[in-house]
């Protein structure tokens, strides 16, 4: 239960490309880091990131958007 607590603290869209990149695990070496690379990328786009990075710039928690 602490981890599924911790997990649901975070910003959800990063959680589901973490998922995803878990998932993809099967795929495996080279086609695993290949999506897990893609996957990577796709969060760049996320609002999320620019709270996250600033969040631990100004060492204080961070209040996800969850987008």
């Amino acid at each position: 239960m602490a981890c599924a607590k911790e997990v649901a603290e975070k910003s959800g869209p990063v959680v589901t490309l973490a998922k995803q990149a878990i998932l993809a695990a099967d795929a495996g070496l080279e086609s695993g880091f290949a999506i897990e690379r893609g996957l990577y990328y796709s969060s760049f786009d996320l609002r999320d990131k620019t709270e996250g990075i600033s969040a631990f710039l100004e060492k204080r928690k961070p209040e996800w958007t969850h987008q």
